[in-house]
């Protein structure tokens, strides 16, 4: 996690103490190619801060999948309607 807490602490000027505080709410998982941070169907309860490579961001509808944005590295990810208001994804 130093890339992210170099990258947090030059873009938002925080002290080591609040980047401490601010890492220590994130536990570090790792996904494989296309393995899915949330899942269709399902509340998000989480954001995710990407700390190497890239996401997509899709949306299903009719089992048709379409793009609507890309996550890069030192970025947020979440479904952030579905985390905001608790409807599902």
């Amino acid at each position: 996690m130093n890339n992210l807490k170099t990258h947090l602490a030059a873009n938002w000027k925080l002290t080591e103490e609040e980047l401490s505080t601010f890492l220590s709410a994130f536990d570090l998982i790792t996904l494989q190619k296309g393995e899915a941070f949330s899942l269709p169907e399902a509340l998000c309860n989480q954001t995710g801060l990407i700390q190497s490579r890239l996401m997509k961001c899709v949306l299903v509808e009719n089992e048709k999948e379409t793009i609507f944005e890309f996550a890069y590295e030192n970025n947020f990810i979440a479904d952030y309607y579905s985390f905001l208001t608790g409807y599902k994804s």
